[in-house]
């Protein structure tokens, strides 16, 4: 089978023009679209990640309302071994459905934020939209930068009054988080000044 050209002009049944050629016409239907060539697919569940795409649009968002999954088109290797809460990344060897952008409402599958260009969204911008809005019952981000780490670092110690306190840091802030945990501990060893009534 040819390989299509990178962009399509415009289909003449629907007007839609400057899409990607991956992206199927409202005629053909739902298309399986190899990941690892233009894009990777970040899938994240609908139950924890439901409100990213109010966020977070990027350049379309996919919704699989069958799979109850959202999905981020981002470039080629940009997410390798980033793994936010109940995500999946798809990448070389895997296949996406991918609707016609025609499909926003009522199809099993549709364009939940329509795509824009080339339709790749800037995994740092998903990032911090992740960071800033974590999925239901996420507690793992960095209390110092608010990132959600790939490999976050848990710190036990005690706060001012003494009492047992966890916290989740990025390996670029744990240190200074353990310093200022430590610090708190003898705080709390400290004794205090009463104010003279």
């Amino acid at each position: 089978m040819p390989e299509p050209a990178n962009w399509s002009a415009s289909t003449p049944d629907t007007g839609v023009t400057n899409m990607p050629c991956w992206v199927p016409s409202d005629t053909s239907g739902v298309q399986l679209v190899s990941c690892g060539r233009w894009w990777d697919a970040l899938w994240l569940p609908c139950e924890d990640w439901g409100h990213l795409p109010d966020v977070c649009p990027g350049a379309g968002v996919i919704q699989n309302r069958a799979d109850r999954v959202l999905v981020w088109l981002v470039p080629v290797g940009s997410v390798t071994g980033w793994r936010p809460p109940g995500a999946q990344v798809l990448d070389r060897g895997h296949l996406l459905p991918v609707p016609p952008v025609e499909w926003s409402t009522s199809w099993w599958l549709t364009w939940r934020q329509p795509p824009i260009g080339d339709a790749i969204t800037d995994p740092d911008q998903l990032r911090r939209a992740m960071s800033a809005q974590p999925a239901a019952g996420v507690s793992d981000v960095c209390v110092r930068c608010g990132c959600l780490p790939l490999t976050p670092a848990v710190i036990s110690g005690r706060d001012a009054d003494g009492r047992p306190l966890d916290l989740t840091a990025c390996q670029a802030h744990a240190t200074e988080v353990t310093v200022a945990l430590e610090h708190a501990a003898e705080l709390a060893d400290t004794p205090r000044l009463r104010r003279a009534q």
